[in-house]
């Protein structure tokens, strides 16, 4: 099952129809994409612990659903953070990350490097701190010319994390290299095996 967090500016109706075809659905995957508290589809005010709190959730529905079923984490940019959040409590395949951010206190102190960020932010999400250096494979895909989230933050969330994560950096934006990737993440997750997943390879730039 492919559990899909959206980005801030997105919402999870074009990651349930991503999943639910090529070339996830040939090979043995499901989907369950959600929309967080405080975004169209949803009810309630976002916060980094209301986010997290949607992403727990979801993930119990899975389990109840389908006993069982290995779970891989997608997410994109502020899905990402979701993504990793969850990934530290929970068992999961491994983790496909598109155009994620290592803290977004980084993101904003990166924006307006003269403002004390500690004193503005309430939620920081720190995917660095939570990212562990062991477990699953872990895919992240980055876009060049991304303008809104720099090659630097995938970059340092890849070296974190340690040798079990492949970093391909493409030609795109924030949003023109979603799944353009899915066909070589796939081939890194393995759902009907998940004590034969292929091993990563190695980065691409």
């Amino acid at each position: 099952m492919v559990l899909s967090f959206h980005g801030n500016g997105s919402r999870p109706e074009p990651g349930a129809a991503r999943f639910a075809g090529a070339p996830w659905r040939g090979a043995g995957w499901g989907v369950l994409a959600i929309a967080y508290r405080g975004y169209p589809g949803s009810t309630g005010s976002p916060s980094e612990a209301g986010l997290i709190a949607d992403g727990q959730a979801a993930y119990a529905m899975v389990q109840a659903r389908v006993p069982g079923t290995p779970v891989l984490l997608h997410g994109h940019s502020l899905g990402a953070a979701v993504a990793v959040a969850l990934a530290e409590a929970r068992p999961h395949l491994g983790l496909y990350l598109e155009a994620p951010f290592d803290s977004l206190s980084a993101i904003v102190a990166g924006r307006f490097p003269f403002l004390p960020t500690s004193l503005l932010l309430r939620d920081t999400f720190r995917s660095d701190a939570r990212i562990a250096a062991e477990g699953g494979p872990i895919v992240i895909v980055h876009g060049r010319d991304d303008p809104v989230v720099p090659l630097a933050h995938a970059e340092r969330l890849a070296a974190q994390a340690g040798p079990r994560t492949r970093l391909t950096v493409i030609a795109g934006d924030h949003v023109s290299i979603l799944g353009t990737q899915d066909r070589e993440a796939a081939a890194v997750f393995q759902p009907n095996d998940p004590a034969h997943r292929r091993p990563v390879p190695a980065a691409v730039h």
